[in-house]
């Protein structure tokens, strides 16, 4: 980055009057590097030499003609105050002829021409000087060196901790990752050890039609036959009790009464 300093010497080659007309650039400034805002702003009305202009065109131009000329703004009037910032870019080219630059107001003309109305009435500012390697020492005053200091640190901790984070975040999806590797194996080793289930075994059931045709079989089936048991004997009489034995029927049946027992006639 280019530093930019001022200095009180005259232009060369082009006669450009130095006046109060510009409060900034002021020489205050310190350590501005191309790409770096300058803020120019000037007072109301004409300070400059030649005739009185009201509506300018400013320019910024190298010490030695026909090295450098570039118009920044155009028809500005001077009825009142104003300001102007410019992004600094002198080419690295220019630089190498020439390192004294200064911004000035000439009178307006469409197209804007330098050259042309140079030598009508010019109102320029200080004198600053372009270095292609910043200068600047540790004891040196300004805010731009200062603003300049705390901005790069910023972008350098930024940049530091932004790859922190993003090391952070590549970690931590790491051991995700070979967490849930581990736990799957985990979980395929337990199921090797476990004995799968035994086969559940198939029960037959009856077809509708065995149902039906089995049901039929307990209704409609005859009760199964039991002859009666021969009676036998009668009962003898213990104990006091009487007990009747049974006889012998006859042919006309009429029971025949034996050994003191009562017989009746059955008819």
């Amino acid at each position: 980055m280019f530093a930019i300093k001022w200095s009180l010497c005259a232009l060369v080659g082009v006669a450009l009057a130095q006046s109060n007309q510009f409060t900034s650039p002021d020489g205050r400034e310190d350590d501005l590097g191309v790409g770096d805002n300058l803020d120019i702003r000037w007072q109301a009305g004409w300070t400059g030499s030649g005739l009185r202009q009201t509506n300018v065109d400013l320019f910024v131009t190298g010490s030695k003609s026909g090295t450098f000329t570039s118009v920044l703004r155009r028809n500005i009037s001077l009825d009142q105050p104003g300001n102007y910032r410019w992004k600094i870019d002198i080419p690295f080219d220019i630089l190498r002829k020439d390192k004294d630059f200064v911004v000035a107001f000439v009178q307006a003309r469409d197209p804007p021409n330098f050259d042309a109305t140079a030598g009508i009435g010019t109102s320029s500012s200080r004198v600053f000087k372009v270095e292609e390697d910043s200068k600047s020492s540790s004891g040196s005053k300004g805010k731009g060196k200062n603003k300049k200091g705390k901005t790069k640190l910023g972008a350098i901790l930024g940049g530091v901790l932004g790859g922190l984070a993003l090391l952070i975040g590549a970690l931590v999806t790491a051991l995700a990752v070979l967490r849930s590797k581990r736990k799957k194996k985990q979980q395929l080793e337990a199921g090797k050890e476990i004995p799968p289930p035994p086969p559940v075994e198939q029960q037959k059931f009856a077809s509708t039609a065995e149902m039906q045709a089995m049901r039929a079989g307990e209704h409609d089936a005859p009760p199964k036959y039991e002859p009666p048991a021969e009676l036998q004997g009668s009962e003898a009489r213990k104990d006091g009790e009487v007990t009747v034995k049974s006889g012998d029927i006859t042919k006309d049946g009429e029971a025949s009464r034996k050994d003191g027992e009562v017989t009746k006639d059955q008819k």
